[in-house]
């Protein structure tokens, strides 16, 4: 690794702040993507968020609703959803 190396930022509360705009609506979406193109998600920092951002992709691509119920829905059908999924959708 290069001395110079310095890991990327990291704002949960920025990370967080960007999901929660996916959900609502999909021009919130298309936007972030403009910016954050699919298969980006290891720039976030937390894995939990990464899956969220995954399935909202998904269900985009799929012309999907996306809400915090087809949210979680979608999360249960990847067996991804438990606690911590759980706090991120609904505390933040």
């Amino acid at each position: 690794m290069p001395d110079d190396f310095s890991p990327l930022p990291q704002d949960p509360d920025a990370e967080a702040a960007l999901l929660g705009s996916m959900l609502l609506g999909p021009d919130c979406i298309q936007a972030v993507l403009e910016i954050l193109p699919r298969g980006t998600s290891q720039a976030f920092n937390h894995p939990a968020y990464c899956q969220i951002f995954d399935a909202a992709c998904n269900m985009h691509d799929n012309d999907q609703p996306i809400d915090l119920v087809t949210i979680e829905s979608e999360l249960r059908h990847r067996e991804q959803y438990d606690d911590t999924t759980r706090d991120i959708l609904i505390c933040r």
